[in-house]
């Protein structure tokens, strides 16, 4: 127990008062050569910027020196190569992860000509017309010794001591930018009524329905041949730019499942239409490995008692290790490996199996916010899967477990509200560390939230970290037994795999005191002393069906006809055949006093 705790306060203020404030120079900045040095290394480019900034600020009737730095460069490229828009920021002499300015603090700047303010750092480069598409590289470095976050992930900082001299320093060394791209916006204004008539916008939904017919009759030839979806979707890009109109790109993500999937609703189904595969179900004793495709899956049976339990990956990457560790060998597990969401393939599958009541089906996932979605995506009904509901077991790795394994977790932006269905199966602790914190940015002019969260994918597990993952809540789920029929099945079966294997050791034995290789031949030799059939001059019959171009190949032609003439030859020498092998088989016979059942 402290004595005298009432005078900690002021023994606090009486440090706190004495210390002499540091002047922020002894901070020490990076330097301007320094700076565009390591740009150099890196890009090309065609200009470049540096400004500095040397303050206080007062916390606690103390003088709190920092030092910015900000350099720009523009032009930026790599192997003449254009870049994107790039911030690289550093705090106390340390890269940042993510940018700790792009909160929603008011940035503002202004002249007697000019006037500029944004939410945020990146809305107020915005107005400095810096874009994300534009081949420009900003470097900001700030040193404080004393920093205030908003988050424990430290991915948002207070910013309102620095906001003004970042608004400053982003003024100064973007402001040639800004002039150049007025210039160029100047340069591509309309000169006349004429030009400034744009072409009509069409709707790309409405487009891409104008021209599906088309785009069908060609990748089918009418109907005549089957076609994939993304056969279908190259077809149809091209019949978009010859609309009249202003059309937008089409990308495939758009084109299916939403657009393609809308049109056969409303106009029915296209006929040859398949989606190729994405991923593969792997049965776990017979190793069959199934495509999971729209064909494929039509044509597959799943087999009687060959696994009680599916396990849905949503990452093809583990499949070695679990087969390494036999883990669906040793819990007759089928492995359904994906990329992502369910496809409609795999959904089928899904639905065939949850038929039996006797199949449990998990999702193994990432903690993450699609991760955790993946179990309702795979249970609910979609556009693209009619009449789908099924029960899943969330074998998922959930952020309080990722944290109790001390697995590494990574930084992740979002750019989609949180869904709301989590909130119900997240804890609170969970939901801050996959929600994150809420901020906005300036895009196309206008204000946009995005979050910075965390996230922990299945990958941060080492190979026997995942498998005593899988284990153990197979084992508190109770799923670790394995499949056993009925005792009737069980007897059927076993008396039928005693005569298999009876019947192939009594086969392999009496082809072995028979010789029946031997006496094939004998018999082929017989027949051949009486063949008068001219193979020479079926090259030439061979060359004249091969010139209809045929779909076999010589060698398939040749096999054909081998097959019709060995049956003449069978038909025309029968009473031979059956006086040589009765009387080649009785000499062998005679060689053996009995069968030797012990052999067998």
């Amino acid at each position: 127990m402290i004595q005298g705790k009432h005078l900690i306060p002021a023994f606090l203020h009486a440090i706190q008062t004495s210390i002499t404030s540091q002047k922020p120079t002894v901070l020490g900045a990076i330097g301007e050569g320094a700076l565009k040095a390591s740009i150099e290394a890196r890009y090309s480019f065609d200009n470049y910027y540096y400004r500095k900034a040397e303050n206080t600020f007062r916390a606690n009737e103390a003088k709190v020196p920092y030092l910015i730095e900000m350099a720009v460069a523009t032009g930026c490229r790599i192997d003449n190569e254009p870049i994107s828009f790039s911030m690289i920021v550093g705090i106390n002499n340390s890269i940042s992860y993510g940018n700790p300015f792009s909160t929603d603090d008011f940035f503002s700047y202004g002249t007697k000509r000019l006037s500029l303010s944004g939410f945020g750092l990146n809305s107020f480069l915005g107005q400095l017309k810096v874009d994300s598409q534009d081949a420009v590289v900003i470097v900001i470095h700030l040193v404080c010794p004393r920093l205030e976050y908003k988050d424990k992930s430290k991915t948002q900082m207070n910013i309102q001591p620095f906001r003004s001299d970042l608004s400053r320093l982003a003024y100064l060394t973007c402001k040639d930018w800004f002039e150049y791209k007025k210039r160029l916006e100047r340069a591509s204004k309309p000169r006349d009524i004429e030009s400034r008539r744009q072409p009509e916008k069409i709707s790309l939904r409405d487009a891409v329905f104008e021209v599906l017919p088309e785009g069908f009759e060609i990748v089918s030839s009418k109907g005549k041949y089957p076609f994939s979806a993304r056969n279908l979707y190259y077809q149809v890009r091209p019949l978009l730019q010859r609309l009249d109109g202003e059309v937008d790109e089409l990308r495939y993500d758009y084109f299916t499942p939403p657009l393609l999937t809308e049109y056969q609703e409303t106009h029915g189904k296209l006929e040859g239409l398949y989606y190729d595969p994405r991923g593969m179900l792997i049965e776990p004793h017979s190793g069959q490995e199934i495509p999971l495709g729209t064909r494929d899956v039509d044509a597959y049976d799943i087999p009687e008692w060959e696994f009680n339990k599916l396990l849905y990956i949503e990452k093809k990457g583990f499949l070695p290790i679990l087969q390494q560790a036999r883990i669906p060998q040793r819990y007759d597990i089928a492995i359904m490996a994906a990329e992502g969401y369910a496809t409609r393939a795999a959904k089928l599958v899904l639905n065939s199996i949850h038929q039996d009541t006797d199949f449990s089906i998990l999702a193994l996932h990432d903690a993450d916010v699609d991760g955790m979605m993946i179990k309702s995506t795979l249970e609910r009904e979609t556009r693209t899967s009619k009449d789908h509901h099924i029960e899943v077991i969330d074998f998922g790795l959930r952020p309080s477990e990722a944290l109790e394994m001390n697995l590494e977790s990574e930084r992740v932006t979002r750019q989609k509200s949180f869904p709301k269905e989590l909130f119900r199966i997240l804890t609170s602790d969970e939901q801050d560390f996959l929600r994150g914190s809420e901020t906005s940015i300036w895009r196309n002019g206008k204000p946009k939230l995005i979050w910075h969260a965390q996230r922990v994918e299945l990958n941060a597990m080492t190979p026997e970290q995942l498998i005593g993952f899988i284990e153990r809540k197979l084992n508190e789920h109770g799923l670790t037994e394995k499949v056993l029929p009925d005792a009737d099945i069980v007897n059927v079966h076993f008396r039928q795999e005693i005569r298999a294997k009876l019947s192939s050791r009594l086969k392999l034995h009496f082809e072995q005191m028979l010789d029946m290789d031997d006496l094939t031949g004998i018999v082929i030799d017989e027949i051949y002393k009486r063949f008068r059939g001219d193979t020479v001059r079926f090259h030439h019959v061979l060359k004249k069906k091969l010139s209809t171009n045929p779909t076999e190949s010589w060698d398939e032609i040749i096999e054909s006809a081998a097959w019709k003439v060995a049956s003449k030859l069978k038909h025309r020498n029968a009473d031979m055949i059956k006086s040589l092998a009765i009387s080649e088989l009785r000499k062998r016979l005679e060689e053996f006093d009995s069968l030797n059942v012990v052999d067998v």
